[in-house]
Order: C-alpha cells, then structure tokens, then sequence
C-alpha cells in the first residue's frame, strides 16, 4: 500500500507499507517506508499534462531505522506502477529492513484486471461527515503471477490480486477507525463491506458492493448487511490491543428475493499486526482470512427449516483500525 497526504503548502508526504503472511509457518511479517517530496512520483503524463497512468516508488526507509543509522535514502524503490488495468508491484526489503523485521522478503507481480472497477457506496463517493469525504473504487479480482522471494528463496508463485483506490479531502475519519472486508469467493463473486466507527467504537457508516462473477456490480445498503464478531479475539502482546479474528456476515439480498448470505470468516494468522506509528501514526490489524458459509439462504416462515442455500468458500483480507486504546 502507498499512501498519500498533502496539505496546504506543507510538501507532499508518502508512507508505504509491504506485509507478508505465511499461513502454513504462521508467520506475519512487514516493514514500513516513508518519504517527503514530489519525487516518489513518476506517472506518466500525456501532453496537456494529465496523468495517462501511475508510476509510484517509495526509496526512503522507516523513520525508526533512519534514527538507527540507516541511510536516509538508499533503497531501491517499493514500486506500484500502471495503466489501463494492467499494473505492477515490485517491492523487496533491504538488509536493514530484514533484519528490523526478522525476515528477508520480496515480491514482483504482473496485474492484470478481470472484472470491471466497482465503485463503492454506489456512486463512488463516500461522506465521513465533519471528517471530510473521498472518493472510492475497488477492482476486486485481478490475475497475478511473479515472483515472491523468501529468504533468499526465489518463489514463482500465481493467484488472485484485489486493488483499492481511495482519495479526497479527509482526515483519517477523525478519531474513530474502521472495519474492512475483501472478499473473494470460489464461485467468482466478490464483496467488500466498510464499517466506518466513531470514537466510541459505535458504527456511523456501513455499505458493501456485491461484484458477480459475470462483472455486475451491486450496492449493499446498511440494513442488508448484519455484522458481528466471532472466534476468540487475539491481544497483541507488543501494544495490548485487542483485535477480533473471526467475523459473521449476513447480507441480505433483496433483488432476488427473501434471501440471505451468510459467511463466517476466520484469521489464518492471529498475530498480523502492524504498528505503523513511525510512518502514519496508526496501530492496525490487517490480514488474510478463510471465508466459508452459505449463498441465498431461505427458510420456511412457518418451521424454521432452510429451503435453500448454496455452500461457498473463499478467502478474505481484513483490516482493523482504531486511532486510540480501544479494544476491537
């Protein structure tokens, strides 16, 4: 991820963050950059001076390493770069980076988009109230082949990528934070949920976009979706926060009649924290999960019983957000 902020005549900031989950060792690893200046900046741009794609490398590390020692800028660039539906990423720590992080990693990965871009909260625009508003899109299933390094260890690896672009004139959704849900499912279709909280933890903002694997895009409204927490949540022993690593998802699908999806997601890995505190101030949880459950779910109105569902399974990333010491 690459994140942005500008603000009045104070230089354009960049941060960036690069995590990799090993499921099978239960392994979660990451390091974190930033940087200042319009440099980071590279997109293309055509002749009246309009971007014709993006072309970001983020080269600064981590202010903590930087206070370590480490050369202020000396590291080649994490990468994000593209056009067109077709991108790229090439990022791979440095030793310093490593060893800071416990592990050597790197990935290159060529992008390329499947389905349509979806634009969330139907109309790709999202208000935060008095914390200002963005514009949003996802597209939520590109193919991907590349390489991942793992210690030293040169992996060709294939599968399924998720892109997010959001930008405005925000601040971080003031005080509070945020639950967000990814989801790809084996039957091609894919959903994204936001639950925006306020500083008490308490929801203000939900909706979710419904991607069919034919590409058809749906808007969930806030009284379609029914979010709660399941699993046995995780307390991370570095920054005592709580973090909930299981969740249940009902959505309501009311274009197609009294129907239900019901999915249980549950956390590969309970420790994929990370403290970005030294690049953006923030404390998240953000990681993969399994996805299991049921698509268009009926029961009888008179027993109880089910009538229909179709049993689905897939996978998730999920990311907590909280702005102080409550627990999640």
């Amino acid at each position: 991820v690459i994140f942005r902020a500008e603000r009045g005549g104070v230089p354009v900031a960049w941060a960036s963050h690069l995590a990799l989950t090993d499921e099978d060792g239960q392994r979660f690893t990451y390091a974190q950059r930033s940087e200042i200046g319009p440099q980071v900046d590279r997109s293309p741009r055509g002749p009246n001076g309009a971007p014709t794609g993006f072309d970001l490398g983020i080269s600064g590390l981590s202010p903590d390493l930087v206070a370590a020692g480490a050369a202020p800028v000396a590291a080649a660039p994490w990468r994000l770069a593209g056009a067109n539906g077709t991108d790229r990423i090439q990022a791979a720590l440095t030793p310093e980076e490593a060893t800071a992080s416990g592990r050597s990693f790197g990935l290159s990965l060529d992008l390329k988009s499947t389905k349509p871009p979806a634009l969330h909260n139907d109309i790709g625009y999202v208000g935060f109230a008095d914390a200002g508003s963005s514009y949003y899109y996802s597209r939520t299933r590109l193919s991907a082949t590349g390489t991942l390094t793992v210690d030293g260890r040169e992996l060709p690896v294939d599968g399924i990528a998720w892109f997010d672009h959001q930008w405005g004139d925000f601040v971080s959704v003031g005080s509070g934070g945020w639950n967000w849900f990814a989801i790809n499912l084996d039957d091609g279709t894919d959903i994204t949920v936001s639950q925006v909280l306020d500083e008490h933890a308490v929801p203000i903002l939900v909706y979710g976009t419904r991607v069919a694997p034919d590409g058809t895009i749906t808007h969930i409204r806030d009284d379609q979706l029914g979010i709660s927490s399941g699993e046995s949540p995780w307390t991370s022993p570095r920054t005592n926060r709580t973090w909930t690593q299981g969740w249940q998802l009902n959505i309501s699908q009311e274009t197609f009649g009294p129907a239900n999806d019901q999915l249980t997601l549950v956390s590969t890995v309970r420790d994929q924290e990370l403290d970005t505190r030294a690049t953006t101030g923030v404390v998240y949880w953000e990681g993969s999960q399994v996805v299991s459950g049921e698509l268009g779910v009926t029961f009888d109105p008179d027993t109880g019983n089910q009538l229909t569902g179709t049993k689905v399974a897939g996978r998730a990333y999920v990311e907590m957000t909280r702005y102080d010491a409550l627990s999640n």
